[in-house]
């Protein structure tokens, strides 16, 4: 049950980038957001409820999805949507972004637009999709 009337996210990359700005947006829109972040520090920094610390209990979530490569994530996302339908799971291709791994490249559009689409979908109404593949165009056949 979303604590408060409010909807709980979980955003499983939340060091920098799309991720952070992500849970930022989510945050803004007056969601709850536990997140995984490689770097402790940085995590708490964002002033988010850091699912990386052992002392939370919401460690032991199975949040593989930021270990995994984007395909294998894609396809666990349909697993966890077939096993969990009470809860909505999606996959998303938040577009080409600057972000520190494309710097060098000097390609992309700010973490800012990307994270919309990524919001988009994390704030979809009970009756919208679970387990597809979405770009900001909507659902991508795989």
């Amino acid at each position: 049950m979303p604590e408060h009337g409010r909807r709980n996210e979980r955003n499983t990359g939340a060091n920098k980038g799309i991720g952070f700005e992500t849970a930022k947006q989510l945050l803004a829109l007056g969601h709850v957001v536990y997140i995984g972040a490689r770097d402790v520090e940085r995590g708490r920094a964002g002033s988010f409820w850091a699912v990386t610390n052992p002392d939370r209990p919401e460690f032991n979530l199975p949040l593989a999805l930021y270990s995994a490569s984007k395909s294998a994530a894609t396809m666990l996302t349909v697993q966890y949507a077939k096993s969990q339908p009470g809860i909505k799971f999606n996959a998303v291709e938040p577009g080409t972004t600057a972000t520190d791994l494309t710097a060098a490249f000097g390609i992309g559009r700010a973490p800012e637009e990307s994270a919309r689409v990524v919001v988009r979908l994390a704030t979809l109404d009970a009756d919208g999709p679970s387990g597809t593949f979405q770009d900001e165009n909507g659902e991508v056949p795989w």
